[in-house]
């Protein structure tokens, strides 16, 4: 999880086309979703029992460790620790470097196995089961969107249906393993039938030595470069399953810039105020759709031009059903070598009745936080300078917008949006001007537990329409969070709350970890003891 940087990015932005949906809380279900006709699967172990999975992820450092080499982040005490406080199930991250090396691929080493088996030892005698959760794959990291080699070298796919296989032959009768979570945060390079098709072979590989335990199997999260956006299924793949002992599983972190606030291994998050949670006056989405804009605001001039105040054409909105948010955009069509300058924004809107309220100025910012730099074709720089955005070497179709300006918009009202240019040997041919997009968002709310609460259920539709058991693998807040101001502990809490209403299987992303761990912080460690599970 610590490094999702592109896909963590492109769903702070919302461009995942989530459907909003009202799940009546269902009271006693081992798999949180009962089908259509009132049957249920449960999570049922490969022993026959059944059981609420509540866990937290222990992560191995694999996103650092380039090969095994003696870890010892983990030791007995740690599991008797997390048995005591409530947990049952640890999701235990795997890296395939820890039982192979790229130049003898195929040749397992001893010294991985001792480590996954020494640390089943201490699990199960502490009553935790694991869920092995291929965390790092031949072929790449995925979810930072730089692991293309799985997709695209047909030989790092063959080693980690391989690596499956050995995996499932030689566990396949431990008690101590609840089940095999195959792939962590698919990022694929071409299309969602990729992870398909990977995935029914890692689920074949493994049922050719063990029938006994449970498989999970993740959504997509995305394809590279930058589509995030969500099919009718929420990017969910589903497979054949001799042994009929699979479910889905997912991960959230929502609202990310909210999680994920002023994280130091990212670029995009690392000097990012999200704001705190609850907050009310705060827009809430989950996934949108643009829907239309101004196309006859005015453009910056040809050649060189100083700053000017351009006011924008009024936009009425007369079916919210079809747009209901909307905000400024920075538009600059084939700038070539030019540079258009954009600086003092000013969101407007007018009643019906003609009173117009200035709903939003933005001084630009000093920094591209929030912003989002979309671009028809391959090709365009965005320029940050004293307060005021710079665009240049477009080649098509481009914009820029951020996040934090988007507004509800409202049935009859007009809108428009204004604001300074200056330009700098702009071509004849360019159109850079300042827009009013507006959008369609569904699960259209705002910052506050019933926002949770119907992203959570999104996920769980599927599973419910699918009757296949569901298993929330990741979720968490930040350190930054964790404050009177923040509301952190008000978010785990209330995650905490809609997970025991539906009997959602989880593992809290993560015991030991520098920004998210638990162990490390007592406070959030007695949240889960006491609200949880009941414990002092």
């Amino acid at each position: 999880m610590k490094h999702l940087l592109l896909s963590l990015l492109c769903f702070l932005l919302f461009f995942c086309a989530k459907q909003q949906v009202n799940l009546e809380p269902q009271a006693d279900l081992k798999s949180s979703i009962p089908s259509s006709n009132s049957e249920q699967r449960s999570l049922v172990f490969w022993d026959g029992e059944s059981e609420m999975l509540r866990g937290v992820a222990i992560g191995n450092s694999v996103w650092s460790l380039q090969e095994y080499a003696n870890l010892a982040l983990n030791d007995s005490a740690d599991y008797a620790r997390l048995s005591a406080d409530g947990f049952n199930v640890a999701r235990f991250y795997l890296s395939y470097k820890f039982f192979e090396s790229d130049a003898e691929p195929y040749s397992y080493k001893q010294n991985g196995w001792d480590f996954l088996n020494k640390n089943l030892q201490w699990a199960g005698e502490n009553g935790i089961k694991f869920i092995l959760n291929m965390h790092v794959p031949q072929g790449g990291f995925q979810s930072n969107a730089e692991g293309g080699a799985l997709w695209d070298v047909e030989e790092n796919q063959k080693r980690l249906i391989a690596l499956w296989r050995e995996i499932a032959k030689r566990y396949a009768n431990e008690t101590a393993i609840a089940a095999y979570d195959i792939l962590n945060e698919p990022i694929v390079s071409k299309g969602k039938y990729q992870w398909q098709k990977l995935a029914q072979e890692i689920v074949n590989a493994i049922r050719e030595a063990d029938n006994n335990h449970l498989i999970f199997v993740e959504r997509m999260n995305a394809i590279i470069p930058n589509d995030y956006s969500n099919d009718s299924v929420m990017n969910f793949v589903f497979v054949e399953d001799p042994a009929n002992k699979w479910g889905l599983t997912f991960h959230f972190y929502s609202p990310i810039e909210y999680t994920h606030q002023y994280a130091s291994w990212a670029d995009f998050f690392r000097n990012t105020d999200g704001g705190r949670y609850p907050d009310e006056s705060i827009l809430q989405f989950s996934g949108e759709r643009w829907v239309g804009t101004t196309h006859n605001n005015p453009k910056a001039p040809v050649g060189n031009s100083n700053w000017n105040f351009y006011e924008g054409e009024w936009k009425t909105i007369t079916d919210t059903s079809i747009a209901n948010i909307g905000r400024p955009t920075l538009q600059c069509q084939e700038a070539g070598n030019g540079i258009v300058w954009f600086d003092s924004l000013v969101f407007e809107k007018k009643s019906p009745e003609g009173i117009v309220e200035t709903i939003g100025k933005y001084k630009l910012p000093a920094g591209k936080e929030g912003w989002y730099f979309w671009m028809e074709k391959n090709g365009g720089d965005v320029i940050v300078k004293e307060n005021a955005i710079g665009i240049t070497k477009t080649v098509s179709d481009a914009n820029y917008a951020s996040s934090r300006m988007f507004v509800a918009l409202e049935q009859g009202y007009s809108y428009r949006a204004s604001g300074k240019m200056k330009g700098e040997n702009v071509p004849q041919k360019a159109v850079c001007r300042i827009r009013f997009d507006w959008n369609y968002a569904k699960n259209l709310s705002r910052r506050n537990k019933a926002f949770l609460e119907n992203e959570v259920d999104s996920y769980l539709r599927i599973a419910r329409e699918r009757n296949l058991p569901i298993y929330l693998g990741e979720f968490g807040v930040i350190e930054a969070t964790l404050n009177r101001e923040k509301g952190g502990f008000v978010w785990v809490s209330d995650m905490l709350d809609i997970l025991k209403v539906r009997n959602l299987p989880f593992t809290y992303h993560a015991w030991i970890d520098g920004s998210f761990g638990i162990k490390d912080r007592p406070e959030l460690e007695s949240l889960f003891r006491n609200k949880f599970f009941g414990r002092r």
